[in-house]
């Protein structure tokens, strides 16, 4: 019999209204494969949200790209927080972590200056000027006689003022408050005044290392004050040269070419914590970071001896700590996070209490390194121009 090819004989099935796959001999779905998809699907939307922000966040930071500054080598420059000061002989520029420049302050040619984060002293000639973190002059007065150097902290300020312009031995020591208000005024005799700083909490005592440069051997002396109260103490360092003063935990650090040691705010020696011993080693960066004071030291440089080292050695409070770079190094220096050392095309990376190091290589060719700024950044010199860079860790 002829079969026939009407509508009925092509399709043997009426549709249903049924889907393909629920119809009779059609591929059913599978629930758990739907549910995979959707969390596959979502998980690389997710991953491209995470990479989008990364990239962006990146770009802001401007991680691991030295960004310029326009500031030359030559310049005083100095780190401010995350910002940076520079003085080029005339003009006192503040550059944010991204290069940009913040905020300009006219001095004049023949200045110098110091910073805290948040405070700058500024002095020439007689003059002297102190400055907040905004560009704001809060006090510009002339001294009654010439500033030799000036100490800014959180509280005071305090300048070296030369008693007599023919003698370097003699000098007062004036406190006063960042708007100018005299608090104490100390003189110095017979001693050339090597530096002095603030300490304790918020920086109430004021500490003076000078020089006994009238007999035969140098001598050290160390000695503290406290505004409105006079001198707290004094002491005779004997013949050792001490270079750098810092403090922690209340104690006055005295660094010297051969140990650490620690003073109380009379100047008296303490034996608990005992000395640190430090002979051959050169005290480089101190940042304290939480609880702790941490200071890098760096092998002392002599004559014939390659400028670059393998090892550096830092101290935490009271102890002694041995590191080994991966590669050869030519600078170093301290972040809230850990160690740093730098080489022409690496930057070493130690966080604080591993003592590994871990080698990261960049593209850029450094030349030196010129400071530290908070926030993991770094200002360096790369062949005849200055950059922050965000460091890697």
């Amino acid at each position: 019999m002829q079969r026939k090819s009407g509508a009925a004989g092509q399709r043997q099935y009426v549709k249903s209204g049924l889907p393909g796959r629920s119809a009779p001999g059609g591929q059913k779905k599978n629930p758990a494969r739907q549910i995979l998809k959707r969390i596959i699907l979502a998980a690389v939307v997710l991953v491209g949200v995470i990479l989008v922000v990364y990239l962006f966040t990146s770009l802001l930071d401007n991680a691991g790209r030295p960004v310029p500054v326009g500031a030359r080598p030559t310049d005083n420059i100095q780190p401010f927080g995350e910002n940076l000061l520079y003085y080029d002989g005339v003009t006192l520029t503040c550059v944010g972590p991204n290069g940009a420049s913040k905020w300009q302050f006219f001095l004049g040619p023949e200045w110098d200056y110091c910073c805290t984060k948040t405070m700058i002293a500024a002095w020439a000639g007689n003059q002297l000027q102190v400055i907040d973190k905004n560009g704001v002059s809060t006090y510009n007065d002339r001294m009654e006689g010439q500033v030799r150097m000036a100490r800014v902290g959180e509280a005071y300020v305090a300048a070296c003022i030369a008693a007599d312009a023919s003698s370097i031995t003699n000098s007062t020591i004036r406190v006063m408050s960042h708007t100018g208000a005299v608090l104490e005024s100390k003189r110095v005799d017979d001693l050339y005044v090597l530096d002095f700083g603030f300490f304790y909490t918020r920086g109430q005592l004021v500490w003076v290392l000078s020089l006994d440069i009238d007999g035969n051997v140098p001598i050290t002396d160390l000695s503290t004050l406290e505004p409105g109260r006079m001198a707290t103490g004094a002491a005779d360092l004997d013949d050792t040269m001490v270079y750098r003063v810092y403090s922690h935990d209340n104690l006055l650090m005295a660094v010297d070419t051969s140990a650490v040691q620690a003073f109380n705010y009379r100047c008296v020696p303490q034996t608990v914590p005992a000395p640190v011993p430090i002979y051959g080693w050169y005290m480089n960066d101190v940042r304290a970071a939480g609880r702790n004071t941490y200071a890098l030291l760096e092998p002392m440089p002599g004559a014939g001896i390659s400028s670059t080292f393998s090892e550096l050695r830092l101290i935490t409070n009271y102890t002694m700590q041995l590191l080994r770079l991966l590669a050869p190094c030519f600078a170093s220096g301290l972040s809230e996070k850990g160690v740093y050392a730098f080489g022409e095309n690496v930057i070493c990376f130690a966080p604080y209490g591993s003592g590994q190091f871990k080698l990261n290589f960049v593209t850029s060719k450094l030349s030196s390194l010129i400071c530290m700024l908070d926030n993991g950044r770094a200002v360096l010199e790369i062949g005849n121009g200055v950059y922050i860079m965000k460091l890697p860790t």
